[in-house]
C-alpha cells in the first residue's frame, strides 16, 4: 500500500554519502566561519572576533604597549586562542600541534561539554582531528549544543571518530571497505565487511558499511538488520538510523520509516533534509 510513495520521496545523503576528510576548507563550507573571506564570514567569524575583542579590549585602550597586550591575551584560554588562530590561517597542522602539546583528549572532552562557547568550538574541532572512539558520547551530546558552530563541528567530528574504533589493522580494513563502497564494488565490500565483523563484532562502522553494501545490492532486509546492529552498538549513529528508514521505505513499511526518521533527528537535530522527509511522510500517511 505504501510502496509507491518511495518514488516521490527524495533520498537523504546523510547515510549513503561517505565521510569527508576532516579538512578545514570542507568544514568552512558548512560552518561559513573558518575563512575570513568565506561565505558567511560576516556572521560567525565576525562574532568570534567580537568575542576576542571583548576578552582583550585593554589592548586598544591601555597605553602601556606590548606588555598590556600580552597580559590581555593571556586572559583568553589557550584553546580559544588556538581556535581563533585557526579561523585566521586555517593551518590545521599548527592547530593540531599546539593543542596536542597542551591538552589531553580527556581534557578536550571535558571542555567540549562544559567550556565557554569558543572553548567548546575549539575542543570539538580538536576532537575531530585528535579524538578516538572514546569521544563518541561527548560529540553525540555536542550535536545538541546551543551554539550552531559547535553542532556543525560536532557532526563532522563524530563521523571521523566512528572510524577510529578497533585496532590499527581493523581501521585500515575499514578504510578499504569504505573505498570499495565508494567505488560501487559492493560484492567485494560485503565479503570484506563480513570478515571484519567476524574479527571485530563490536566495530559499529563495519556493520554500517556492510549495511550500505546490502542496500546498494537491493538486499533491504539484510541492510535494515545491519543498521539495527550498528545502532545497538553506537546509539549516536544518526546516519545508520536514517539508513534503516530508507530500508523500510524500500520494503513498503512507511510507518516504520517515519519512526526511524523521527529517531534520527532526536539524535541529531540539525538534519534539516530529514525533517523535510518527515513532513512528506506525515502528509502521505495521514489517514492510512
Amino acid at each position: 500500500m505504501f510502496r509507491h510513495f518511495r518514488n516521490y520521496l527524495p533520498r537523504s545523503q546523510v547515510w549513503l554519502e561517505q565521510r569527508d576528510h576532516f579538512h578545514p576548507n570542507r568544514i568552512a563550507e558548512k560552518v561559513g566561519e573558518f575563512s575570513p573571506t568565506g561565505l558567511g564570514a560576516h556572521c560567525c567569524s565576525r562574532a568570534t572576533r567580537l568575542d576576542s575583542k571583548k576578552c582583550g579590549s585593554s589592548q586598544s585602550q591601555n597605553p602601556t604597549g606590548e606588555q598590556s597586550k600580552v597580559t590581555a591575551n593571556n586572559r583568553i584560554p589557550l584553546i580559544d586562542r588556538c581556535y581563533l588562530s585557526f579561523l585566521d590561517d586555517e593551518d590545521a597542522a599548527a592547530f593540531i600541534r599546539k593543542v596536542s602539546h597542551y591538552y589531553l583528549p580527556a581534557t578536550l572532552q571535558r571542555l567540549a561539554g562544559y567550556g565557554q562557547r569558543l572553548s567548546r568550538r575549539g575542543a570539538v574541532l580538536a576532537l575531530g582531528f585528535l579524538g578516538d572512539y572514546n569521544a563518541n558520547p561527548v560529540l553525540g551530546r555536542a550535536l545538541h549544543d546551543s551554539d550552531r558552530a559547535v553542532r556543525v563541528l560536532a557532526e563532522n567530528a563524530i563521523r571521523e571518530v566512528w572510524c577510529r574504533d578497533g585496532t590499527e589493522h581493523q581501521r585500515q580494513q575499514l578504510a578499504i571497505l569504505i573505498r570499495l563502497n565508494d567505488g560501487f564494488q559492493f560484492e567485494e565490500s560485503l565479503e570484506l565487511a563480513s570478515l571484519l565483523i567476524q574479527q571485530a563484532p563490536r566495530f559499529a562502522e563495519a556493520w554500517n558499511q556492510r549495511a550500505i553494501a546490502h542496500y546498494r545490492l537491493g538486499q533491504f532486509e539484510a541492510a535494515a538488520n545491519d543498521c539495527q546492529q550498528t545502532i545497538e552498538l553506537n546509539p549516536y549513529h544518526f546516519g545508520s538510523i536514517v539508513g534503516m528508514a530508507h530500508c523500510y521505505l524500500e520494503m513498503g513499511e512507511g510507518f516504520a520509516a517515519l519512526d526511524c526518521f523521527r529517531r534520527s533527528v532526536e539524535v541529531n537535530p540539525s538534519l534539516e533534509a530529514v525533517r523535510g522527509q518527515i513532513e512528506f511522510l506525515e502528509r502521505a500517511l495521514d489517514g492510512i
